[in-house]
């Protein structure tokens, strides 16, 4: 599967990834494999990764010790990391139809001084 290839080549593990990640993984799986991926779809799932990662900082504990707190450390830069590749991507998907919008937009805008 391509989205396996994926991960490898981010050096993201399955076991790295949290219970909401996994179920979006696999809701891709199934998406290629009934080739029903759409650029809405897509959206839709880059919002629930988004949210997952968002759940999983409000969630995030205060450290009670040094050891903790190196790893918690990490651990957050790795969740701020993710969260902000997860929202590059969504705007990336959402560009396009940004874009049309606007121009959609100004062309209503147009006929309306006419």
């Amino acid at each position: 599967m391509n989205l396996f290839k994926i991960l490898d080549t981010l050096k993201v593990k399955i076991e790295d990834l949290n219970s909401a990640e996994r179920e979006t993984l696999q809701g891709w799986i199934d998406a290629v494999d009934k080739s029903e991926l759409t650029i809405q779809k897509l959206t839709e799932i880059m919002q629930s990764l988004i949210e997952a990662v968002e759940r999983e900082i409000v969630g995030y504990e205060v450290p009670n010790g040094i050891s903790a707190l190196i790893f918690r450390k990490k651990r957050r830069i790795h969740l701020d990391a993710r969260l902000k590749c997860y929202l590059t991507m969504r705007e990336m998907l959402m560009g396009p139809d940004r874009a049309k919008k606007a121009l959609e937009q100004a062309i209503t805008n147009l006929k309306i001084k006419k």
